[in-house]
């Protein structure tokens, strides 16, 4: 049986998900900085999407790396 890997993706709605094979779930804003996500770091993210989503003009996702804090190495799956 193939082991399933979390995953990181941007819906169209704006929202980020975590998936784990085929389900996945709506992150909070909160769970999304407790969890140090570099929203950037996936493909064809959208700021303004997340903005809409989040109702949040002023504070983006965060950006790891900066300050010494490690890059986020997130699996990304086509989002839907």
């Amino acid at each position: 049986m193939a082991k399933s890997i979390p995953f990181f993706f941007q819906s169209r709605s704006g929202h980020i998900r975590l998936g784990y094979g085929n389900v996945s779930t709506i992150l909070t804003r909160e769970q999304i900085d407790e969890l140090h996500i570099d929203c950037y770091s996936l493909s064809d993210f959208s700021h303004d999407d997340f903005v809409k989503a989040y109702s949040t003009p002023n504070k983006a996702c965060t950006r790891l790396g900066a300050g010494g804090a490690s890059e986020s190495k997130n699996t990304v799956a086509p989002s839907g």
